[in-house]
């Protein structure tokens, strides 16, 4: 049984965080640079994007519909685990479905990886987020993608990535899959900006997926920053599957995969990205109709640098703290 939570416009009671003043917390406003009309490469045998972010280097998984378009364009956001080839499935299938996709590898370009996963949060959190907006430039220049339909999926880490995204003007839909939400205002955690920074800045609809029994990203976090996205007038829509924990699907010593709960979250993030980006005029059918194939079902491809990967995570539990 899931738990369906609409927060729109009505009044709710906003709860206080634990959170004091952080070092590192700024209470924005949060800008953006100016949009890179820079070359982007696609290699549709290997599957992969190249772009920049001024000199630096950047490179996705790139995946897309069969046909002229112009489809509505997603970006994949893995967790603070890095790159895995479950980002790539999910990059695969969502092509499947009518979207184009690209999935980056935003750790490597910038020195992270799983050990050093909380710069994310803090120090490198300006060039990362920049770095996805250049993926979102690379993919405004394709010309079977529809610029006014972007949107991003994000899991875990990914989700928070996809919060900050949701403060631009091109973007129009994010999903976000027991995703980190939280810091100063909501939560212990150290980010580079206050939650009411970026809150205040949001405008596009939002899908939160979340387990009650995360015990990495607590619920109570999550209902804090959907409160104060409500009582900002923001709307968000937050699903609860009850008796679930964090990373669902995912299949490692660390987590369990859980076949219904992936199964059920592929198809509101498939049934949301429709409503809010709309199918391509190419792609017909309701979404409900739409296979929610289980990732753990396709083959693993090579990982968005073409280095073979596996699913393990043995980064150490992120605990964000309610």
């Amino acid at each position: 049984m899931m738990i369906l939570v609409a927060l729109s416009f009505g009044a709710l009671t906003l709860a206080s965080g634990s959170a004091g003043a952080q070092e590192l917390s700024n209470p924005g406003p949060i800008t953006w640079a100016a949009s890179s009309t820079d070359l982007c490469t696609i290699d549709l045998n290997t599957h992969q994007a190249t772009y920049h972010n001024g000199s630096v280097n950047l490179f996705g998984t790139f995946y897309r519909p069969d046909g002229p378009g112009p489809f509505p364009a997603v970006l994949v956001l893995h967790t603070r685990g890095g790159f895995t080839p479950l980002e790539i499935k999910f990059a695969s299938w969502l092509a499947a479905q009518g979207y184009v996709a690209l999935a980056p590898d935003y750790f490597k370009p910038r020195g992270v990886n799983p050990s050093t996963y909380m710069d994310a949060f803090s120090v490198q959190t300006d060039a990362i987020r920049e770095d996805l907006a250049r993926g979102l430039d690379c993919l405004k220049t394709l010309p079977y993608v529809d610029a006014q339909r972007l949107g991003a999926v994000g899991f875990s880490m990914g989700g928070y990535f996809g919060q900050l995204l949701a403060t631009r003007d091109d973007v129009s839909a994010i999903v976000s899959h027991y995703g980190v939400t939280g810091g100063e205002g909501v939560s212990r955690l150290v980010t580079r900006y206050t939650y009411q920074a970026t809150a205040r800045q949001i405008r596009a609809p939002m899908l939160l997926l979340h387990g009650d029994q995360d015990d990495e990203v607590p619920l109570a976090v999550v209902r804090r920053s959907a409160d104060v996205l409500n009582q900002l007038g923001k709307g968000v829509e937050l699903v609860v599957y009850p008796g679930v924990g964090h990373a669902w699907d995912r299949n490692t010593s660390q987590y369990v995969y859980d076949a219904p709960t992936s199964a059920d979250a592929q198809r509101r993030t498939l049934a949301f990205f429709d409503a809010k980006l709309g199918k391509s005029p190419t792609t017909s059918g309701p979404a409900e109709t739409a296979p929610a194939v289980p990732l753990t079902a396709i083959p693993a491809p090579v990982s968005a640098d073409g280095e073979p990967e596996d699913q393990t995570d043995s980064t150490p539990a992120m605990l964000v703290g309610d």
